[in-house]
C-alpha cells in the first residue's frame, strides 16, 4: 500500500521539515499539557483492521520505509520527552512496529507526533491530532472545526463533516472529507483527562488502519490499570463474603 498521493498532498510541509535541526529538550511541559504526560512512558496499540503494506516516511531523509502492518500485531510508542520542532514543543517517541507473530518488523529512533500524524492521518490539516493532544479541549474542538470548515474551494482544503463527542470521560473526532475536496475519512478517540488517543480508525486512498490501545476495553480515565485489577479483587472478596 503506497501514500505517494497523501504525501505529495504535502510536500511543501514536508520540505520544511527536511530542514529541521537536532530537537531541543523542554525543561518542563509545554502549556496546556495534562500533568500525566511524562509520567506515559510507554503506548501499546494493537492493530485490529489493516491493508497492509504503508509507507513510514521521516525526517530527516524521507526515505519511504515500506512497512508490513498486519492485524493482529502492534505499534509501540516509548516516550523521549518534548522536543522541540520549528519553534513548537511536541512529544517525541521511539517508534516500533510488530507483526502479527510478535517479531519486530520496524523501528525508528525519536520521532515528533507531529510526524507520527502526518504518517498515520490522525488529523485533518492543519489539525494534526497525533497520539497526545494538550487537554483544552474546546481550544482542540475549535481548531478541528476551523480545519472542517475550511472553504471548499481552497486547494488542498479538508472541507467536511465533523462530529465531536465528549462521554464518560472521552472526546472523539468523527471526521469525513467533503467527497468533491478528497475521500479521507478520520475517527480519534481521546481520554480526556490526560490527552491521550485510546482508539483511531484512519482511511485515505488505498491506506486504511485501525488500533485500539492495548487495555483500553477496560481503562477508566485517570486510573491505571494497576487499580481497575484491585477494584476487581475486592469485589469479588465482597461477593464472597457475601455468599458466606
Amino acid at each position: 500500500m503506497k501514500k505517494t498521493a497523501f504525501l505529495s498532498r504535502l510536500g511543501l510541509g514536508l520540505i520544511l521539515l527536511a530542514l529541521l535541526v537536532k530537537p531541543a529538550a523542554a525543561t518542563a511541559l509545554p502549556e496546556g499539557y495534562s500533568g500525566e504526560a511524562n509520567s506515559i512512558y510507554s503506548l501499546e496499540y494493537d492493530i485490529v483492521e489493516s491493508n497492509g503494506i504503508m509507507d513510514l516516511t521521516f525526517a530527516p531523509d524521507y526515505i519511504p520505509l515500506s512497512t508490513a502492518i498486519e492485524e493482529g500485531g502492534s505499534i509501540i510508542l516509548d516516550y523521549t520527552g518534548f522536543h522541540e520542532e520549528w519553534g513548537v514543543f511536541h512529544p517525541f517517541f521511539n517508534v516500533t512496529v510488530k507483526l502479527a507473530n510478535g517479531d519486530v518488523n520496524r523501528t525508528v529512533a525519536n520521532v515528533s507526533d507531529s510526524a507520527l500524524d502526518m504518517v498515520f492521518i490522525l488529523g485533518f490539516y492543519p489539525f494534526g491530532a497525533g497520539f497526545l493532544l494538550p487537554t483544552n479541549w474546546s481550544a482542540n474542538d475549535h481548531s478541528a472545526l476551523t480545519a472542517a470548515n475550511t472553504p471548499a474551494g481552497d486547494m488542498f482544503s479538508m472541507n467536511g463533516t465533523l462530529e465531536i463527542t465528549s462521554k464518560r470521560g472521552y472526546r472523539t473526532y468523527d471526521y469525513f472529507q467533503n467527497p468533491a475536496n478528497g475521500i479521507q475519512a478520520t475517527f480519534l478517540k481521546y481520554e480526556e483527562e490526560t490527552g491521550v488517543l485510546v482508539e483511531f480508525e484512519s482511511s485515505f486512498l488505498d491506506y486504511h488502519m485501525k488500533a485500539v490501545l492495548k487495555g483500553y476495553n477496560w481503562f477508566i480515565p485517570g486510573y491505571t490499570t494497576v487499580f481497575i485489577l484491585g477494584i476487581t479483587i475486592v469485589s469479588i472478596g465482597v461477593i464472597a463474603l457475601k455468599k458466606k
